[in-house]
């Protein structure tokens, strides 16, 4: 069983929470959180998901826990990234 193990990364001055699960075959599946959820979307499929293919899923910034971020809602909500 594959569980998800969260870690963190700088990038650009925030620190990104991405998952990754162990290779299996060649494909691997970039797994993106849907607006507003964070990363722990996937956790329900997870497993199953990783049996077939290497997993890769991604907090995006602006997102729940993804790191500080100038708009909550995205640059495009807000003046201040303009």
């Amino acid at each position: 069983m594959t569980r998800m193990n969260t870690q963190k990364r700088p990038a650009d001055g925030l620190a990104i929470r991405y998952a990754e699960s162990d290779a299996v075959g060649d494909e691997t599946v970039l797994l993106l959180n849907p607006w507003p959820e964070s990363l722990f979307a996937w956790d329900t499929i997870w497993t199953r998901l990783a049996q077939t293919a290497r997993l890769l899923a991604i907090d995006l910034p602006g997102g729940p826990k993804a790191g500080p971020s100038c708009c909550p809602l995205g640059p495009w909500a807000c003046s201040c990234c303009a």
